[in-house]
């Protein structure tokens, strides 16, 4: 199977990868440019059930994430 193939298979939208955060969590952004702006979107639109997520960003640059707005 090509590359391109194997990727398109695993696409998902920012709702459908933020789905399976449960209270308590660690949501890495990862280091520098790793922030994914629409997945911070996607995961505030959650914050009136989720507890206690944690979400590291070695570095954020503007715009802040959804969820510092609240």
């Amino acid at each position: 199977m090509k590359f391109i193939e194997q990727y398109r298979q695993k696409l998902v939208s920012a709702d459908e990868a933020v789905a399976g955060v449960k209270s308590g969590d660690i949501v890495d952004y990862g280091f520098f440019n790793g922030k994914p702006i629409v997945c911070d979107q996607a995961l505030a639109k959650r914050s009136a059930e989720l507890e206690d997520v944690s979400i590291y960003s070695a570095v954020s640059l503007p715009p802040l994430p959804e969820v510092a707005k609240k």
